[in-house]
């Protein structure tokens, strides 16, 4: 009754910034990319953005040429991405802020004859995208590693009900699952 507990879970900011990053790297630091962002003004999506957008900068010659919202939905991604492209055909990577979207831009990118051309990035691990990391036709998905911070909330909460200090946030370091390190999966 009344008890307070602490906030467990990734640091989208961070995960966005590795995700843009092993993006920026894979086009060799240079070239045209578009965004597709989350729900406007939906903390999660609003904070990945930040981090790749925080990851472009570092590179002089990543140039954003579009940033759209797709709304989360698959679907959505493969209209707003064929727009982009159809806008935009010097397009050399495309991050999107979770994998359902990054999952729409594949189609698109495949659809305009682009397959192993354009870069697709996305976020959350799923494992269909995963198996397109392996399949080659995702470039990184970020695994956020749920069962970690159920575990680590679990452990917290213990500590918390018998009254030991836990941190107010903790954040648990997402990991960028690109060709490499998809074998582990």
């Amino acid at each position: 009754a009344g008890l307070k507990f602490n906030y467990v879970g990734v640091d989208n900011f961070n995960g966005g910034y590795l995700e843009a990053k092993n993006l920026a790297e894979a086009l060799g630091g240079k070239g045209n990319v578009a965004i597709l962002e989350g729900i406007p003004g939906v903390d999660n999506g609003e904070q990945r953005k930040g981090g790749a957008l925080k990851a472009f900068a570092e590179y002089p010659d990543i140039k954003i040429v579009a940033s759209q919202s797709a709304n989360w939905e698959t679907e959505q991604a493969l209209n707003v991405t064929t727009n982009i492209l159809t806008a935009n055909p010097n397009i050399k990577g495309i991050f999107a802020a979770n994998d359902n979207m990054a999952i729409g831009a594949v189609t698109a990118v495949e659809n305009a004859g682009l397959a192993g051309k354009v870069l697709v990035t996305g976020y959350d691990g799923i494992p269909l995208a995963i198996e397109y990391v392996k399949q080659g036709k995702m470039q990184n998905t970020i695994d956020q590693l749920p069962k970690k911070q159920v575990a680590i909330a679990i452990e917290h909460a213990l500590k918390k009900i018998n009254k030991q200090e836990i941190p107010e946030v903790y954040y648990v370091e997402p990991v960028v699952v690109d060709k490499e390190q998809s074998k582990n999966y």
